[in-house]
């Protein structure tokens, strides 16, 4: 009896699917429009020249500004690529940040040569915007190769 009951049940639930009319799921639609943020970095190359091995040159700014409508929340400034080591950053007042509209931050690099010729690596800004990167490029010399300076007695 118990079978008959379940195949019954059951083929009332086949009949109820097949003559029931089916009701369309409407989809949901949601538009959601947002300002969006706009990062400027200037300059967007660093070229610190001639650098004797092994000495430390003066520092360069680069400046991140939100030209966009929107806030922008700055994540990590980090130097990476072939020569990162011979770069560092020594003043960051940008990761960890939140830059409103026309706002900036501002980031300090150094060179440190290692090695002699031509050196360059990339200086890059991941950020909510989009993510920014600055090359950083310069020439380890050895201190033979600098001339004397002008003596005035």
């Amino acid at each position: 009896m118990r079978s008959f009951a379940a195949i019954l049940c059951f083929a009332l639930m086949i009949a109820y699917a097949i003559t029931t009319p089916r009701r369309r799921a409407r989809a949901a639609t949601t538009t959601v429009t947002a300002d969006a943020g706009d990062v400027t970095v200037k300059p967007e190359s660093l070229d610190f020249g001639k650098q004797v091995i092994g000495t430390v040159s003066k520092a360069q700014r680069v400046t991140v500004t939100n030209s966009g409508s929107a806030k922008v929340y700055v994540n990590s400034v980090a130097v990476g690529g072939d020569d990162w080591q011979q770069f560092s950053v020594t003043s960051d007042t940008c990761t960890g940040s939140t830059l409103d509209p026309q706002k900036s931050c501002i980031i300090d690099v150094v060179c440190t040569p290692a090695k002699q010729g031509s050196i360059k690596t990339v200086l890059s800004i991941t950020n909510s915007a989009s993510p920014q990167t600055v090359t950083l490029s310069g020439n380890g010399i050895n201190s033979v190769d600098v001339p004397p300076s002008s003596l005035r007695f």
